[in-house]
């Protein structure tokens, strides 16, 4: 199997698809034979479900065929926001079967009764694919029992990682020093908020543009906590000090009242240097021409690999100029999971769905599409060992692994960190610690608090800055 998806394949299918009559399907077959699914934008590649013309990649469908001997159509409708998503399922009861909401959302869908179990010999197989033949993916496991799915029975982990600032550094990629200097000029959220230009991209989402505000809200004691020995702030994270004002900034806690007032001035104040509250058009934006421009702003790792590494092409091409950090006083890490809606109308095949995206090489070439890194422990090994074989000499120029081993170690060693966030990554004279010590899970906050977020936000999107 070819390992990289070409993109270029999704158009053509779709087209073939509907010219097929394949997407109107929900109006004539039996509802059985069809699977909803409802899922972020560009999440997953259409060969996964349909398989490619070359039949390259089996596809969801060919593989449930094969094996329970009927057929399937699925239906892929995209969101863009979790709260998007809410509104679908909360308030319009559509009956999608697979839904892949974030980690605080899978907890507020489940204290609403939104949710319904997987069958637990199907879940027994799907934990143990994410976990590794020798368990090697626990702590990600732990990650998601301590926070929303405490009995691993309602969520198939699809995709991970950070949030954390995107810019394009247009210098000597090969000076170190040069590269650091620009680094630490984006290195906290508050570069976001200390500006003076309307340059600046934030996500249309309450949600993670609050928790952005409240790393500053927190920012000093942050700060002190993180101190070690030698006075070197931002160095120490395992203490107990830096680890409880993180998760104060994730759940709901003390002073709520005062810390949404913050953020409402915080961010009130930021906006007439923000160009563009996005969801998926940002990297779009950033890739053609307002990188270059000293654009730049609060990005997912999944943004950032879209940008840094193109597969468009008969080529991958990699952006090298384009640099992701996770902001040193801390940040969040989300999980993407599969989930089957309490309105589901194929249940069976929803968790038959499950089972088939932890596959290791249909996760590898979700990885690769995504530009995420996948919940499947094998496949990221996989694909770590693909960008960074350790043998070249059965290698030739034609390989897509040299394209990305011939880039400058400033690169490599940013993309894989991004990509691998579980991982220390050494690349020459480049050392990068993983930031998951400093990172945090988000967690539902509660019918009242998501209302006044809500309302903060609303307001907030319709003031236009003098």
């Amino acid at each position: 199997m070819n390992k990289l998806i070409k993109k270029f394949v999704v158009s053509f299918l779709t087209l073939l698809i509907i010219f097929s009559g394949g997407l109107f399907l929900g109006g004539c077959s039996p509802r059985d034979e069809i699977l909803r699914i409802y899922v972020p934008g560009e999440y997953i590649d259409d060969p996964i479900i349909h398989g490619s013309i070359e039949d390259e990649i089996q596809g969801f469908e060919n593989w449930y065929k094969e094996r329970t001997g009927k057929n399937i159509t699925v239906v892929k409708k995209e969101f863009d926001t979790n709260e998007t998503m809410y509104t679908m399922i909360a308030t319009k009861k559509q009956d999608f079967d697979i839904i892949c909401p974030s980690d605080y959302m899978v907890e507020r869908l489940k204290k609403e009764g939104l949710l319904v179990k997987v069958n637990s010999e199907i879940m027994a197989e799907i934990k143990q694919n994410i976990l590794g033949e020798n368990n090697e993916n626990q702590s990600f496991v732990d990650l998601v029992q301590n926070s929303f799915d405490p009995e691993f029975e309602y969520t198939c982990p699809y995709m991970w990682g950070t949030m954390g600032i995107m810019y394009y550094y247009n210098d000597d990629l090969d000076n170190k020093e040069l590269i650091d200097y620009a680094d630490n000029q984006k290195s906290s959220w508050k570069s976001l908020f200390d500006v003076n230009e309307r340059k600046i991209y934030m996500k249309d989402s309450e949600r993670d543009s609050y928790t952005v505000a409240l790393f500053n809200y927190y920012y000093e004691q942050l700060k002190e906590a993180s101190t070690n020995q030698e006075g070197i702030p931002f160095s120490d994270f395992s203490n107990d000090n830096y680890q409880t004002l993180l998760n104060k900034i994730f759940i709901l806690g003390d002073n709520f009242d005062e810390k949404i007032e913050y953020a409402r001035k915080t961010l009130t104040e930021q906006k007439k240097y923000v160009y563009d509250y996005e969801s998926d058009e940002g990297k779009d934006d950033l890739l053609t021409s307002k990188g270059s421009q000293g654009y730049y702003g609060m990005f997912w790792s999944c943004d950032a690999g879209y940008i840094m590494a193109d597969f468009s092409g008969d080529e991958p091409v990699y952006n090298e100029n384009f640099r992701y950090l996770v902001p040193e006083e801390g940040s969040n890490v989300w999980v993407d999971s599969f989930c089957i809606s309490k309105y589901a109308g194929n249940k069976s095949a929803a968790e038959l769905f499950m089972l088939y995206m932890t596959d290791s090489e249909v996760a590898f070439n979700c990885m690769d599409y995504t530009g995420c890194t996948s919940s499947v422990y094998q496949a990221t090994v996989d694909y770590y060992d693909y960008l960074m074989p350790e043998d070249l000499t059965d290698l030739t120029d034609e390989d897509y692994d040299t394209i990305f081993y011939e880039c400058s170690d400033a690169f490599k060693s940013n993309y894989l960190s991004l990509m691998f966030p579980h991982k220390d990554i050494e690349i020459g004279d480049y050392y990068i610690k993983s930031p998951l010590e400093r990172c945090g899970i988000m967690r539902d906050l509660g019918t009242k608090a998501n209302d006044d977020l809500l309302k903060m936000w609303t307001n907030l999107r319709r003031y236009t800055p003098n």
